[in-house]
């Protein structure tokens, strides 16, 4: 997305500040695109830069490179990053994999593929590693409604019709494959500081590792008296040298926003504790989708498996 420019400029900046990496290197860009950040590398010096993308878009990296007089050291290859052939190791991989949520249709898996086939020992990342964070979520308009469960015991009193049993269907509906969200939060929206639900170190992370992930201790506490609509999740990610990317509610936008789980309203009081441990797994059927899972508890209530699934349709 390269009119995103918080997302460009952090890798421009990240390479360009980093070139002593890049100084007569080698270079592996997985997923491409039109070639940005091939290009970037060569700003930085890199001897020859590999340009992988299954796409379409990988005719245009290859314009892109002749346009900035690259074409010597860019060389593109149009197939998928766990087909790619390359004729040495390289010192560097960069890709902008990252999806919604971090792992929402994100190209991670190549990332590792290409990793283990391709990066020399001690090469290096970018980005290196990556983060997840989720807080209490405030925002009005992304609560669930409320009373559909309610509506059939109440036929009784209307109509002398005992239907209840459709009453638990409804429970048991409610709390499974609810939507998760993309918006863009404001800063005052988000009503607790952040607890962390993932944290990849991407150097020696493995793919079996992301076919589910767990955070069995996540608990926030909310700033204050409020209506909670939902949990935000956000993602940074960190190059080496100490750059990062955030797309939390309190930097400047960028395409990915915040991915909202919304819940029916409740109503928390100041220090409020919200238990949330969440497990995250990509879909058996659909695996770039993901589903959320979380076991809710707000102060000393019962606890409430609710689970979202993240399909492009939120």
């Amino acid at each position: 997305m390269i009119d995103d420019s918080a997302r460009t400029q952090a890798y421009r900046h990240a390479i360009l500040t980093n070139y002593p990496l890049f100084y007569g290197k080698t270079v592996l860009d997985v997923g491409c695109g039109t070639g940005i950040l091939s290009v970037f590398c060569c700003l930085a010096g890199a001897r020859r830069v590999y340009a992988v993308d299954a796409s379409g878009a990988a005719k245009f990296a290859r314009a892109v490179a002749a346009e900035n007089g690259y074409s010597d050291r860019i060389r593109v290859l149009q197939c998928r990053a766990e087909e790619a052939e390359l004729p040495e190791q390289v010192d560097v991989i960069v890709s902008e994999w990252m999806g919604h949520a971090l792992l929402y249709e994100s190209m991670l898996d190549s990332v590792l593929v290409a990793r283990d086939r391709w990066l020399r020992p001690g090469g290096a990342l970018f980005p290196e590693r990556a983060v997840l964070k989720m807080a209490l979520c405030t925002a009005p308009e992304l609560a669930l409604e409320t009373g559909g469960a309610q509506f059939w015991r109440g036929v009784y009193d209307r109509y002398k019709v005992r239907m209840t049993c459709l009453a638990e269907v409804e429970e048991r509906r409610r709390w499974s494959d609810l939507p998760a969200r993309v918006c863009a939060l404001l800063p005052e929206e988000l009503h607790s500081h952040a607890a962390t639900v993932c944290d990849l170190n991407l150097h020696t992370v493995r793919a079996e590792e992301l076919r589910e992930l767990r955070a069995p201790a996540v608990e926030l506490q909310s700033f204050g008296r409020a209506q909670l609509t939902g949990l935000a999740l956000w993602f940074d990610v960190h190059f080496p040298g100490g750059d990062e990317l955030s797309t939390s509610p309190y930097v400047t936008e960028t395409h990915w926003g915040q991915t909202v789980l919304p819940l029916e309203p409740v109503n928390v009081d100041q220090d409020s504790t919200v238990q949330c441990p969440m497990v995250m797994r990509p879909d058996p059927k659909h695996p770039r989708n993901w589903r959320f899972s979380v076991d809710l508890a707000v102060g000393d209530g019962d606890s409430r498996t609710i689970q979202w699934v993240m399909d492009g349709t939120g």
